[in-house]
């Protein structure tokens, strides 16, 4: 049972080092196992040749194995992090609620993606799923990366104000300034870029009931996708 614990920490410890420099979190979950299984087979059948089948087979098994988890994180850490710099900040009187949209492909390009608040990993979504957040700052950074070809990154800074709601949207990988709650500005160039527009109509939803804006297109509690015209 603590060698299962001890693999799956070293897993998500190694996809989570792998996707900050910029490379695939399945590859690291890959060669993680494929190193520590595959040395812990060849430590056992080695301890069985030198020693026949003994307790001490399965702590020679079990070394060899921690041999391949040392590896496989010293391969997790190769490269410097490719971590935009989050921004300066205050702290909020009470947490704001960022509801992380992936809306649906333009091109059905099938894929998942990976997103990170203030160099912290929020999750993964397919394609119309969302996920929610909490964050105490004031400007805070975002980041969305494809899972499976880490190269495809986009990175906004936005604000975000004490006790709010807001709803960032993502499509293939790339945010959508026009349907964000807040203003985003471009982590790269430092661009302002436009405000969503608050409408002053609400609509509701027909899963959940809880009031929305008439720009929303997914619930804000429920994750829902809204029946608009």
């Amino acid at each position: 049972m603590l060698e299962i614990i001890a693999v799956v920490m070293l897993c998500k410890g190694n996809r989570q080092r792998a996707l900050d420099r910029g490379k695939s979190g399945g590859s690291a979950i890959a060669y993680t196992l494929a190193l520590w299984l595959g040395l812990e087979f060849f430590g056992a059948l080695l301890a069985v040749f030198l020693f026949g089948v003994s307790f001490t087979t399965y702590v020679f098994a079990l070394g060899f194995a921690v041999i391949g988890g040392v590896i496989s994180w010293a391969i997790s850490k190769r490269e410097a992090k490719i971590i935009p710099d989050i921004p300066p900040y205050l702290e909020l009187d009470e947490s704001c609620t960022v509801h992380v949209f992936l809306d649906k492909s333009k091109y059905k390009y099938d894929s998942k993606f990976c997103f990170t608040l203030n160099g912290t990993e929020l999750g993964s979504l397919e394609e119309e799923t969302m996920l929610t957040a909490y964050t105490k700052r004031n400007r805070n950074l975002i980041t969305v990366q494809d899972e499976y070809s880490p190269s495809q990154k986009d990175s906004y800074m936005f604000s975000a104000t004490s006790g709010a709601a807001i709803e960032i949207h993502s499509i293939d990988g790339v945010f959508q300034k026009s349907q964000a709650g807040v203003s985003l500005n471009n982590a790269d160039n430092n661009t302002a870029a436009p405000a969503g527009t608050q409408d002053a109509q609400s609509i509701f939803c027909a899963q959940c009931g809880t009031q929305q804006n008439t720009n929303s297109i997914y619930c804000t509690k429920c994750g829902n996708r809204l029946q608009t015209s």
